[in-house]
């Protein structure tokens, strides 16, 4: 069985700030989906923030999960079980 120790948190915490970023620039691709078909709807503007914040909500959420655990620090490099713990704290 493998035992987790802080150290292996603050590494697997620092690589998911990184996952979380890529993930904020992810929720922004629609977007342009959604200008491009709000014509069939108008072009009002509150109808196209109502629709935009499906995914600038989730965006501006995920790009300050990536600045709130950038800023655990720690010295030791990432090995196989920082990713499956990673991978973990991702999913959930």
């Amino acid at each position: 069985m493998i035992s987790a120790k802080i150290e292996d948190f603050k590494i697997a915490l620092r690589d998911l700030s990184e996952i979380c970023r890529a993930a904020s620039f992810v929720f922004l691709v629609p977007i342009i989906f959604t200008l491009y078909y709000a014509g069939d709807y108008g072009y009002s503007l509150i109808s196209l923030t109502a629709r935009m914040s499906a995914f600038i909500i989730p965006t501006i959420i995920l790009y300050l999960f990536h600045f709130v655990l950038k800023r655990i620090k720690s010295d030791r490099e990432a090995r196989t079980r920082h990713i499956m713990i990673t991978v973990s704290l991702a999913w959930i």
